[in-house]
């Protein structure tokens, strides 16, 4: 009986550690471990003592080690390994829960690259990066609710389809622009990141190439400037609601300039704004000097 106890102890102290640290390998967390954790090293102090108490009141009895004590010596040794194991685990789990965030990074590992039809940006980093937003110059911010996870060495593309259609009406089939391009980062420790680019763009014979040049990071905190700004699919209705008032104004008025019938003009910012506040809409629009491109901005705003 004894020796089956021994050897019941000594397999517990060895099974009990191994099997928290591979539940816990696999994403299983048990409930209170810690409390459980000082169950099992107090019973672990008691029976060892009762152990180490019984061999040595009988070496004072008997003046020898009784060979068949040897159960309570291995029971001894099983229940101090889950004393060691446990403590461990539950220190382990101290640590992960007091050890200090991961500082923010001074520059992300990015490279934006120009490919067919798409602007591949590239995580060069160790770590997944999260794309919450971008922003083309003479274009409002554009945010997503969700992020978009790029991967380590992975990439996230942007279509350019929109934007070679932008560029025919701006510069025309033969032509070139520089244009600034900033994307609206986080980390997984919640650290915000702008990432800036130039992009140069070509048009030849219509068709479209983009010399993209790296500028780097900064960490700038976007947050507030994502609660401001429209989402991909509010701004792509602004535009679209934008393209229709231009129409309205060409039916509306004479002395339409080529520009303005072509698409490479916008109607007067007054008019513009007038009927924006006339269809109930809570933004406005700032034209550049080039009068295509323009800023959006909440309605309370002057």
């Amino acid at each position: 009986m004894r020796a089956r106890l021994g050897v019941a102890s000594g397999a517990f102290g060895v099974g009990a550690p191994s099997l928290m640290w591979a539940l816990d390998k696999v994403g299983i967390q048990l409930p209170e471990r810690a409390a459980m954790s000082v169950l099992l090293i107090s019973a672990a102090a008691v029976l060892g003592s009762i152990g180490i108490g019984a061999q040595a009141g009988f070496v004072w009895l008997h003046g020898r080690l009784e060979s068949r004590m040897w159960p309570v010596l291995t029971g001894v040794l099983g229940w101090g390994i889950v004393l060691v194991g446990f403590a461990w685990y539950v220190a382990e789990d101290r640590r992960l829960k007091i050890e200090p965030p991961l500082p923010p990074r001074a520059q992300l590992s990015l490279l934006l690259l120009y490919q067919s039809d798409r602007l591949n940006l590239y995580n060069k980093g160790r770590d997944d990066l999260y794309l919450w937003g971008d922003k083309l110059e003479g274009y409002p911010a554009s945010f997503e609710k969700d992020a978009r996870t790029i991967p380590a060495d992975g990439f996230y593309y942007f279509l350019t389809e929109d934007l070679k259609r932008t560029m025919l009406g701006s510069v025309g089939p033969d032509g070139e622009r520089l244009l600034s391009f900033e994307t609206y980062l986080s980390d997984e420790g919640d650290h915000r990141y702008v990432a800036k680019f130039a992009l140069l763009i070509k048009m030849k014979a219509g068709q479209m190439e983009i010399h993209t040049q790296q500028l780097g990071s900064v960490i700038e905190d976007w947050k507030a400037l994502g609660s401001k700004s429209p989402t991909a699919q509010e701004a792509a209705q602004r535009v679209m609601l934008l393209e229709r008032l231009r129409r309205e104004y060409i039916l509306s008025h004479d002395g339409i300039s080529p520009a303005l019938a072509a698409g490479t003009e916008l109607p007067p910012q007054d008019w513009i704004n007038g009927r924006l506040h006339e269809l109930g809409q809570n933004w406005r629009i700032k034209i550049m000097d080039d009068k295509l491109n323009y800023e959006t901005f909440p309605a309370s705003i002057p």
